[in-house]
């Protein structure tokens, strides 16, 4: 089976539901991507699941998001009988052509929505408002509202399949009245074998800059954020939560692996950790290679996954609950609905709501009881490999792929 595979991320990508499931273990099952997108320019990397098609990104915002939007109707002209599917990702505007163009030629066609993009303009531009300008503000509310329309309105009710999220995200289009043909969850995932690789490694085998990281790591009682740290993921909460935590574990470390599109969104988190005192206990460690990530994780105590409620998050399914939970590491996360289902189902954890105190709490009571901490890391650790592995998801999207395939439903595993 071979999918052209449209994506909004240029590659390579950090986005491990494209890289790993797409890229290495749907691969494996036979289903071949040939990804539509800009490269990175100056990076040269293998694209495990098929070939690239398009040039590299250059110049400004304006020029890079020409070119893709030339790119992507270039790969138009490509659909056609090599193609068993045509699979477009996170592009609400565009995937209109696409299904026109997968239609005509009697290709299947499938949407995969990871974020509700329409909801996110619209929001954006109901916050900012006038202050960011009348055209700009028309332009963003306009390109929410196409979005929307085409989207919900056209393209999902008619693709031969939706793969969105999470089930709280095929809950809320339903309740819409959003009517789909065949909708499948697909929610975050883990890299089995890459975890049981990290798993074996030896401390003394991880980056130079990062060994004092790790060194201060097994000395504390760590607590560990890896993710992105933007304004709108509500970081300043975690910092609020750890100034109580260290009153109550005065040998408590926050570690925060991560960085920010915006510089001054890092800069807030530093002036907040320097005015609660606790700046002295909380590292910032920048952007860092995944395998020296997931080392560090490995030696904290906690992670943790706040994410905001609302809208727009409420469907998603956060990776780093999953990735703590398969490192070993007992969770505190807050109530969004897939964390949520997580931690309850596996036990790996402690969900509260997204307030600084039940923080506080949850972590002062892991960090206190080590034993009940290690029960609940491993219970989550089991469950999350059994159930949230990528080469289990990647058998289920493969066979629903076949299932629109003609030539495919025998084959259908």
């Amino acid at each position: 089976m071979r999918v052209l595979f449209f994506v909004r991320e240029r590659h390579p990508t950090f986005r491990v539901d494209v890289t790993v499931l797409f890229g290495k273990f749907l691969s494996r099952l036979g289903v071949a991507s040939d990804l539509v997108t800009l490269r990175e320019p100056g990076r040269q990397v293998d694209w495990g699941g098929g070939e690239v098609f398009g040039p590299p990104a250059s110049g400004g915002r304006f020029r890079i998001n020409l070119a893709a939007l030339l790119n992507d109707f270039r790969g138009l002209l490509r659909i056609g009988p090599r193609y068993d599917m045509v699979l477009v990702r996170d592009k609400p505007l565009f995937t209109l052509w696409a299904w026109l163009v997968s239609r005509l030629r009697g290709v299947p066609f499938a949407y995969w929505m990871s974020f509700p993009l329409p909801e996110s303009a619209l929001e954006f531009a109901r916050e900012r408002g006038p202050s960011i300008g009348l055209f700009r503000w028309l332009i963003v509310y306009g390109r929410g509202l196409l979005s929307y329309w085409t989207l919900y309105k056209v393209v999902l009710p008619r693709a031969d399949i939706a793969f969105v999220q999470s089930d709280e995200m095929l809950r809320t289009l339903q309740a819409r009245g959003i009517r789909m043909r065949h909708a499948v969850p697909v929610p975050m995932g883990v890299d089995r074998e890459a975890i049981e690789r990290i798993m074996a490694r030896d401390d003394t085998d991880i980056e130079p800059t990062a060994a004092d990281w790790l060194a201060r790591a097994r000395t504390f009682e760590t607590v560990v954020y890896l993710g992105t740290v933007e304004e709108n993921r509500r970081l300043e909460l975690a910092l609020e939560a750890f100034a109580t935590v260290l009153r109550v574990r005065p040998e408590a470390l926050l570690l925060i692996i991560g960085n920010a599109d915006e510089p001054g969104d890092i800069e807030k988190l530093k002036t907040l950790a320097r005015e609660l005192g606790i700046a002295s206990r909380v590292i910032f460690t920048g952007w860092l290679d995944m395998a020296t990530a997931w080392q560090l994780v490995r030696a904290a105590r906690v992670g943790f996954s706040p994410c905001p409620r609302g809208v727009l998050y409420d469907v998603a399914s956060p990776t780093k609950a999953v990735e703590y939970m398969a490192l070993g590491l007992p969770v505190v996360a807050n109530d969004l609905p897939d964390q949520a289902f997580v931690i309850g189902r596996s036990g790996g954890g402690l969900c509260t709501p997204l307030e600084p105190d039940a923080f506080a709490a949850a972590m002062i009571e892991l960090l206190s009881d080590p034993e009940a901490a290690r029960r609940r890391g491993q219970a989550g650790r089991q469950w999350a490999l059994e159930n949230r592995n990528y080469d289990r998801l990647a058998t289920l999207v493969r066979n629903e792929m076949l299932a629109v395939v003609p030539a495919g439903e025998t084959e259908r595993a």
